[in-house]
């Protein structure tokens, strides 16, 4: 698949500060480095859908009931914004107990979108961040993304069914990640994915300022907004006009998806490899899983782990929609 950056708007810093300067009421023109960006293959590869979307308004509602709005919830969650040395201090610590200290490198990026990115084996920090957000980011990039891939290179020749496509791929690699990212999360409420999965949903109905509208009555920062619509919005040009990337849906879907069939999936093989269920299901028992890096999660133990998947969906009373 082609690289993802492309698909972002090149004038995105522009487009903000006239969207705030009108009080919110301006739809953006977005410009892109292709002038062929409806047929990019990311627009392509991923479509919009909606199995998901009472479950994750259902989250959503939670985080509202419990806490009135986003800002006291990530205050409550994930404590204090921190400097960039605290931040630095806990990524090392939580790279030399995961034994990555030659694996890694660690990159500050003010470009990315995310406040957080995986490249190849570069770690791109942006932030801001708070104080206990910092080990649950790491346990998605590292923790997930970094140790799948170094995992596959070793254990790749032990998978004999055939690939996967690149969207059911991504499915279970963020799905994977979505979980890991809240597993030890003070609550481990899913609502950033559910929020990410339902602004994709709005996009394809509703314009950049309607989206903005409907997500600010879940969030109050709008900065946060702005990040969200930008990204649902992303591969439309006049933003007026209904649609967007649908890409991002595969977190929530993801993680759903590996909620509702955990009993009859190998997550300790899920992490061995950049592996899909079925392919974890069928993988060989030849892999060679001493050689491979464990990650901080999965060494308490795989029961530990399953109890972990239990605590989300009690926290989320996600129960009907995953037994």
């Amino acid at each position: 698949m082609p690289n993802l950056k492309s698909v972002r708007p090149t004038n995105c810093d522009k487009c903000k500060e006239k969207f705030f300067a009108t009080g919110f009421k301006h739809n953006p023109v977005f410009e892109y480095e292709s002038s062929h960006i409806a047929r990019h293959k990311y627009m392509q590869s991923f479509r919009a859908e909606s199995q998901f979307f009472d479950a994750a308004i259902h989250c959503m509602e939670i985080m509202r009931t419990r806490f009135g709005c986003w800002t006291a919830w990530e205050q409550w969650c994930n404590g204090e914004f921190i400097d960039n040395q605290e931040v630095n201090n806990l990524v090392q610590e939580y790279v030399n107990r995961s034994g990555l200290q030659e694996q890694v490198k660690i990159r500050w990026n003010d470009k990315i979108v995310a406040p957080t990115m995986m490249s190849g084996c570069t770690l791109h920090l942006k932030g801001p961040y708070r104080r206990r957000r910092v080990e649950n980011v790491l346990n998605h990039e590292l923790g997930t993304h970094l140790v799948r891939r170094l995992n596959d290179k070793i254990n790749r020749k032990y998978q004999k069914h055939p690939p996967a496509s690149h969207a059911v791929s991504l499915m279970f690699e963020e799905g994977l990640a979505t979980l890991n990212t809240i597993m030890k999360q003070k609550c481990p409420l899913i609502v950033d994915s559910a929020l990410t999965y339902v602004s994709v949903c709005w996009a394809q109905k509703h314009s950049f300022v309607e989206l903005f509208q409907l997500l600010s009555s879940y969030i109050d920062d709008h900065n946060k907004v702005w990040l969200l619509c930008v990204r649902a919005k992303r591969g439309v040009r006049d933003t007026s006009s209904h649609g967007g990337l649908a890409k991002d849906q595969v977190n929530f879907c993801g993680a759903m998806h590996l909620l509702r069939h955990r009993r009859n999936i190998d997550f300790f093989k899920m992490h061995m490899g950049k592996f899909t269920a079925e392919q974890a299901h069928n993988l060989s028992d030849a892999i060679n899983d001493k050689a491979c890096f464990v990650p901080l999660l999965l060494r308490p133990g795989i029961d530990a782990y399953l109890s972990g998947l239990e605590a989300i969906i009690a926290a989320n009373s996600l129960e009907s929609w995953v037994d």
